[in-house]
């Protein structure tokens, strides 16, 4: 079980995804929400007879979170949702995801009837969302957009990577793990720190230039990898400089591309997953010395992603 929730007159709601064992909850909680994902669904319906015994005393929901898409994405995604619930025969609660930089319309997320309830995130980040600890949700869940809103609108941070693909091609790039993040400024580490409780550990050698540095959050949510430069070059050298042409872009304040790949030809690689290595010789020096492990490392995950890979011809 992942959590409980008080509500007013101190009813308790359990969210858990232990299907089998909800029936047991009669007389301890008043609402039990079921997070479905592929393995609960699996079991879903050989259990419908210990959840209808179980909604005789429980009021039994079942709860999904929705993907990280712009609003054209999730609407296209409502039929699918409509079905799901005619399916499971009970309330069908969508949760905002947590981790989506996209704005959502809640009016466009309505289907006319109760059977369906959006749940934006700020209703659990603006209250209590756990009731075993003593604080309000945003003390203790991460809201990815208003990080990466910072992020992307600060003069100094440089993003690239996972997250950039994401916001060129959201659908094709629906996940990423984490953030990368060159700044030429040092002070951007303490406004994270202030802001969204990231607490910044060196990991290059000393006297090593650039420096990196990797970021975790006292909060959930996504961590952050920073790399600390001297200028607006360096950082542009280094992310053009990647293995992959795919690779070659980044993000300050509006996207830049490597203009001897293209913008088009990036823009094509990242939607159609094609990681093809760059005809010529690359500048390494900003790089660590242990580069080729880490594109190796780098390779496999993008191989896992789906993507091909592809030697230049």
């Amino acid at each position: 079980m992942t959590g409980t929730i008080k509500e007013e007159g101190y009813k308790v709601r359990i969210i858990t995804r232990e299907v089998k064992h909800v029936a047991k909850l009669k007389g301890v909680v008043d609402h039990v929400s079921i997070s479905l994902d592929d393995d609960v669904l699996q079991q879903i319906d050989n259990y419908q007879h210990l959840l209808d015994s179980a909604s005789q005393q429980i009021d039994v929901e079942f709860s999904l979170v929705l993907p990280p898409l712009p609003m054209a994405g999730l609407l296209e995604l409502k039929p699918q949702y409509a079905a799901l619930h005619k399916r499971l025969g009970r309330r069908l609660v969508l949760r905002e995801n947590f981790n989506s930089i996209f704005p959502v319309d809640a009016a466009s997320m309505a289907f006319g009837h109760s059977g369906i309830v959006f749940v934006p995130k700020a209703l659990c980040l603006n209250s209590r969302y756990l009731s075993t600890i003593d604080c309000t949700g945003h003390e203790i869940v991460q809201d990815n957009a208003a990080l990466a809103g910072f992020l992307m609108g600060h003069p100094d941070a440089y993003l690239f990577g996972g997250f950039v693909k994401h916001l060129i091609d959201p659908v094709m790039h629906l996940e990423y793990s984490d953030l990368d993040v060159i700044t030429t400024n040092a002070g951007l580490m303490e406004s994270l720190g202030q802001q969204f409780g990231f607490m910044f550990k060196e990991v290059s050698p000393e006297g090593a230039y650039p420096r990196y540095f990797m970021g975790k959050s006292m909060r959930a949510g996504k961590s952050v990898q920073l790399i600390l430069m001297d200028s607006e070059v360096d950082a542009k050298k280094f992310i053009f400089n990647a293995q992959y042409a795919v690779d070659r872009v980044g993000f300050n304040r509006g996207f830049f591309f490597d203009t001897m790949i293209g913008e088009d030809a990036i823009h094509d690689a990242i939607h159609n997953k094609v990681a093809q290595t760059v005809p010529g010789t690359r500048s390494l020096e900003l790089f660590q010395p242990d580069r080729l492990q880490v594109e190796q490392r780098h390779k496999s995950k993008l191989i896992k992603k789906g993507f091909l890979i592809a030697s230049h011809k």
